[in-house]
């Protein structure tokens, strides 16, 4: 496995955990903190998409906008 392929099974795994968590959040009612994990959800795959499409490490943000 490449060092991108590991950077982006990395992201894509994160995400996966981001994305339960955020299901279990919300399925007790706890909407900021499900939103919170649904964002990091989101981050992490566009991170992956980064990586993949780019051949490069994901910068440093949190920007959305950015990283899309």
């Amino acid at each position: 496995m490449t060092s991108n392929e590991k950077q982006i099974q990395y992201w894509i795994d994160g995400a996966a955990t981001d994305i339960s968590t955020a299901e279990l959040l919300i399925k007790e009612r706890r909407w900021l903190p499900g939103l919170f994990f649904c964002h990091l959800a989101v981050e992490k795959a566009l991170k992956a998409h980064y990586v993949k499409s780019l051949g490069a490490m994901a910068p440093k943000t949190h920007n959305l906008i950015y990283l899309s």
